[in-house]
């Protein structure tokens, strides 16, 4: 599975529309910080200067910066309130280490990405949003006024998704199947 969407750009009336993300195209930056060293949370670019930072904690809302490069190395999160990815954010590809992201909005304005087309992801990566049916919807800036709902994930650069290959042919009907039907079409 793959998704793909562009972000706006910046006009001469409007230099600011945009932030300044991770633009398509440009690969995430090199050096990995990870979701379980508190010291990757300093936003001190100079590693050997880095000091431990606060882990984002539940209902906080946090962004990750346009430098940065994080790697999700937890089993599962704390159920977050926002998480803005400016930068990257990438699932850690371990065979048998399942990983488990819980937000009630994700905003994606630079990349995400679990697994890789030249290395699939080989575990189970979940993602899982939260909120009430009843909670009001959020405006996306910059977008021109577009609106989301109370459990999103707001896809303006890049969202790439790979998995195992599937062991079994999926097929789709060709033809409604209602209750009580005692044959389907494919």
């Amino acid at each position: 599975m793959k998704f793909t969407a562009h972000r706006c750009k910046p006009t001469a009336e409007e230099p600011d529309k945009c932030n300044d993300a991770t633009e398509p195209g440009q690969p995430c930056p090199e050096k990995l910080r990870y979701w379980s060293k508190p010291e990757d949370w300093d936003p001190e670019e100079d590693e050997s200067l880095r000091k431990p930072s606060p882990v984002p904690i539940e209902g906080e809302s946090f962004k990750i910066p346009p430098s940065w490069n994080m790697v999700l190395d937890i089993p599962e999160t704390p159920e977050f309130n926002l998480i803005e990815v400016n930068g990257c954010l990438g699932f850690k590809n371990e065979a048998d280490k399942n990983l488990h992201l819980k937000a009630r909005k994700i905003l994606i304005r630079g990349e995400m990405y679990i697994g890789t087309k030249e290395e699939p992801f080989k575990s189970e990566a979940k993602i899982s949003l939260f909120g009430g049916r009843n909670e009001p919807t959020i405006k996306i800036d910059n977008t021109g006024g577009i609106e989301g709902g109370s459990k999103i994930i707001a896809n303006l650069s890049r969202l790439k998704m790979y998995g195992k290959q599937r062991s079994f042919k999926m097929t789709r009907l060709t033809k409604p199947a209602n209750q009580g039907d005692t044959s389907i079409f494919v």
